[in-house]
């Protein structure tokens, strides 16, 4: 886990470079390959955390989308999540900045699990504990939020 301290700021490019971006889609399309590679022919009906939605829906829906389709299957079926430092860290962590500069208020946020960390700004009482993948879901809207968990992330 890493500490890092940020001022709040205004929205702004993303430091993301194009050659990081590429990697880090062909990585998520490798995991939702994957994923779709290790079910089991029952699992295709299992419903999902998408209300009205099988597993089925939701691998014919988000073909050819990254948007950690394969975090869905694992919840979905039981399956195993695989989490990197690496590469959700890093994607994590851009969330966080995002939050962070959209919300602009002082926070203290400690994200579990592989892809978490520790941040903060300013001075508050309030502290964030969560894991690193429902932060995320929270963020982009997938899970109920309070707070200044209800600033979300597009992503």
């Amino acid at each position: 886990m890493t500490a890092i301290e940020q001022a709040a700021v205004s929205p702004r490019r993303a430091r993301l470079t194009h050659t990081d971006a590429m990697r880090f889609a062909r990585e998520e399309y490798v995991r939702f390959a994957d994923a779709v590679a290790s079910l089991d022919d029952g699992d295709w009906t299992t419903p999902t955390e998408c209300t009205g939605w099988t597993v089925h829906d939701l691998v014919v829906d988000v073909v050819g989308i990254t948007r950690d389709p394969w975090i869905d299957l694992a919840r979905a079926t039981g399956h195993t999540l695989v989490l990197t430092e690496e590469h959700d860290g890093a994607i994590v962590a851009g969330v966080v900045e995002e939050w962070a500069a959209r919300h602009g208020r002082p926070y203290n946020l400690r994200l579990r699990g592989a892809a978490g960390g520790r941040w903060h700004c300013g001075t508050t009482d309030e502290r964030l504990d969560l894991d690193a993948v429902e932060f995320c879901r929270i963020l982009s809207g997938r899970a109920e939020s309070t707070g200044l968990l209800i600033t979300h992330v597009p992503f």
